[in-house]
């Protein structure tokens, strides 16, 4: 009987309790307002790489509450807490030279009755003269606040520098689909010889697809396409459709290997109706080569059948046709690129020194965010997304061999 009465008076405690707390004033808890930084403790997106020479990054600040009258918060580089990242993070950066930056105006403002004020820029500059084989950190701190107090934990800030890869992030094309806007169509009406290179990725070639898994990279329906898949083929095996009179497909069906699952792969198609020669390589090797090619391409975009004829990037006939995987380094040329310029250059191509005589558009696909694909040639077909935009995916590559 004295179990059944504490099970009764126990019911009648918590509710008194949760009456009690329903009833309280609110009011009276009181919550310090602080400023604190919002924008992240560790910066560690800054990569060294050939050719980028300037970068820049922000800092942003905030309150938790509406500021009750404006507050001034200063930043400064601190080299000396160079240490203290170091013990922190166990790493081993060297402090970042005061040549290679500046902060404009370190010192940002918080209205009254706002949370938060304008963004501090720090410039990177000089970077260029930085080892991609060491690590730098620059600190920056706050070193001066009114009117307020500062959140101590968020009072530092490291901006860590890294030698970067030549391809640092990628796009997913997977159920999007870029057209083909050429800006001077008369380039491409009459294409006698073409060359075609990716680096393509995928996990699955399906993309789940069960009834048509056919993945189109580049080209027009019906006159020259390149893609894997089709009736009666793997999902990854390639097949490019071209205008050429006798057996305008190739190659055979299981003929040519496979383009791998979870393996980044370099393709590089070549159709030249001056020797005839249509090729294949895969990463940089001869995989197949027939002597077929007859009739030029003309890769003008054919609206008489409707859309189903235009030029794209990830697509072809129809929207279920688009590219189950990841794409970069995607490249048109009007010239025979040989085994030896495909693979050197298939991680990077730098129009700015290399010979780029033929290069008909270039999409690196290495935006990192938005619609927008800028196209690296002199022709500036930039694609815009269609369907969604990619899904843009960091890597490191090309990969490192295993020791």
């Amino acid at each position: 009987m004295k179990i059944l009465n504490y099970k009764l008076i126990l019911p009648l405690f918590v509710a008194v309790a949760l009456t009690g707390c329903v009833g309280e004033d609110l009011s009276e808890h009181h919550i310090d307002n602080k400023v604190y930084v919002s924008s992240g403790k560790v910066c560690d997106d800054l990569l060294i790489k050939k050719g980028v020479t300037e970068l820049s990054r922000e800092i942003e600040v905030k309150t938790a509450l509406p500021a009750e009258q404006d507050i001034e918060v200063t930043f400064d580089a601190v080299p000396m807490l160079c240490i203290d990242y170091n013990l922190i993070y166990d790493d081993n950066a060297t402090v970042l030279d005061p040549e290679c930056y500046e902060i404009p105006q370190k010192t940002t403002l918080v209205k009254a009755g706002a949370i938060t004020g304008d963004k501090v820029v720090v410039n990177f500059k000089n970077l260029d003269k930085l080892d991609a084989t060491r690590r730098y950190v620059l600190p920056v701190a706050v070193t001066n606040i009114t009117n307020i107090d500062l959140l101590e934990s968020s009072r530092n800030v490291y901006f860590v520098f890294k030698g970067g890869s030549l391809i640092d992030v990628v796009a997913g094309i997977s159920n999007i689909y870029f057209e083909v806007k050429w800006t001077n169509p008369n380039l491409v009406r009459r294409i006698d010889v073409i060359t075609v290179e990716a680096l393509v990725y995928s996990d699955d070639w399906t993309g789940g697809r069960k009834d048509d898994s056919l993945n189109s990279l580049f080209g027009v329906e019906g006159h020259f396409l390149v893609r894997l898949g089709d009736a009666g083929r793997e999902p990854n095996d390639l097949q490019v459709v071209t205008p050429a009179t006798s057996e305008s497909s190739f190659p055979p069906n299981n003929v040519a290997p496979v383009v791998p699952v979870g393996v980044w792969t370099h393709i590089a198609i070549v159709y030249n109706t001056y020797t005839h020669k249509r090729i294949y390589y895969q990463n940089g090797k001869k995989v197949y080569e027939d002597d077929k090619a007859d009739t030029p391409v003309n890769l003008i975009s054919n609206t008489i059948y409707g859309n189903e004829h235009k030029c794209f990037v990830g697509r072809s006939w129809d929207d279920n046709r688009w590219f189950a995987g990841c794409v970069s380094e995607l490249r048109v040329w009007t010239v025979e690129r040989k085994a030896d310029e495909l693979m050197k250059y298939a991680y990077e191509l730098n129009t700015e020194v290399s010979d780029t005589n033929g290069l008909l558009c270039y999409w690196k696909f290495n935006e990192g965010t938005g619609k927008i694909v800028r196209d690296y040639s002199e022709n500036g077909c930039n694609l815009e997304a269609e369907k969604g935009s990619p899904v843009w995916t960091p890597v490191a590559l090309p990969q490192k061999k295993e020791k």
